[in-house]
């Protein structure tokens, strides 16, 4: 399908965000930065008061240690976090 063409996770990203935007999400793309949560998700969506974080990652892409950690925080204060490979890991929130 992808012609030996890889998959960057910016191309995944930016597909992930296309869609959401066209479900009406207001999505939020995050930077990691100085003062910024270690390992914090790469977007952030939020839809009639329901947010999610979502980390994008390629088909071999592994969450980092403090991924792990920012996504068990998330989950432990009642949030949503998923890992996207493609817009169908979004059915989840649909």
């Amino acid at each position: 399908m992808n012609n030996g063409h890889k998959v960057k996770e910016s191309d995944i990203k930016r597909s992930i965000r296309q869609y959401l935007t066209c479900n009406k999400w207001f999505v939020i793309n995050i930077f990691q930065t100085l003062g910024c949560a270690p390992g914090i998700a790469d977007l952030f969506a939020i839809r009639n008061g329901r947010g999610v974080w979502i980390e994008v990652k390629t088909a071999t892409g592994r969450q980092s240690d403090k991924q792990k950690e920012f996504q068990k925080n998330i989950e432990h204060h009642g949030g949503i976090y998923i890992i996207a490979r493609s817009i169908d890991d979004l059915k989840v929130i649909e």
